[in-house]
């Protein structure tokens, strides 16, 4: 397996992608880079305004060129598309600011996994939208579409969702096509 590879687990609230992330992480003994804008929200305890989604980008383009440095594979739990999308949707009448556009644009992952909210919404302090989960869905892959990423779409429980991921990467990025078992 490379040693630098680069996987990036997105979409919309609640579909799963921290779970995946840490599943995944796990089965490839890869480093989590954890959703930073949770921390980010955890920390300032009050509402978000838009500059807050210009500092986590910022802390998001310093995560990522500190860990695709590493000579292990990193797993990113969501990344600046999750940001460029939560801007267009809460500050519509904005214009995203270049800082995001360009990260957006700039930060490359080997592989992208975009999670389909095809699992129950669950509550949690910083998630917002419960009904509107596949219009997000819609603008993440539209816009995966036009930037020309290589991406898949998972869905299904946690099982079938795991052997998709592996597949995949297998598929993808393993010089061994026998190096990951998926069973």
């Amino acid at each position: 397996m490379r040693k630098n590879l680069n996987i990036l687990i997105t979409g919309p609230e609640s579909s799963g992608k921290s779970t995946l992330a840490k599943q995944l992480a796990v089965y490839l003994n890869a480093k989590l880079i954890p959703e930073f804008s949770r921390e980010y929200l955890n920390k300032i305890g009050r509402k978000y305004e838009s500059f807050d989604l210009i500092k986590i980008t910022e802390k998001q383009q310093l995560i990522h060129k500190e860990n695709t440095k590493l000579s292990v594979p990193c797993i990113f739990d969501t990344g600046a598309l999750c940001t460029e999308i939560w801007w267009e949707d809460k500050f519509p009448t904005l214009n995203v600011p270049q800082i995001i556009v360009d990260t957006v644009k700039e930060i490359k992952y080997d592989v992208i996994f975009l999670c389909k909210p095809d699992i129950d919404w669950v509550y949690d302090p910083f998630r917002e939208n419960p009904n509107d989960r596949d219009r997000l869905f819609d603008i993440y892959k539209s816009k995966l579409d036009t930037l020309k990423k290589n991406f898949t779409v998972v869905e299904g429980d946690r099982e079938v969702r795991l052997k998709t991921v592996l597949s995949s990467v297998r598929k993808f990025v393993f010089e061994d096509k026998s190096a990951v078992k998926v069973s």
